[in-house]
């Protein structure tokens, strides 16, 4: 299961959230019954992409 795609390089740590994994945290707290989920910077979702994305997923949890 993806939930927090990352990278670093030494001691510089870099997260982020794509698309698959915004997805997979929204069914997740839907599904346990949460009240919500934690992204990261969704200021630079551009395009709404990732918003969309968990929107969706949010409504389509079973």
């Amino acid at each position: 299961m993806v939930v927090g795609d990352y990278c670093f390089a030494g001691t510089t740590w870099i997260g982020y959230d794509s698309e698959q994994s915004i997805k997979t945290k929204a069914k997740y707290a839907k599904q346990k019954g949460l009240l919500g989920y934690f992204s990261w910077h969704v200021g630079g979702d551009d395009n709404s992409e990732l918003s969309r994305a968990a929107s969706c997923a949010w409504d389509n949890a079973e």
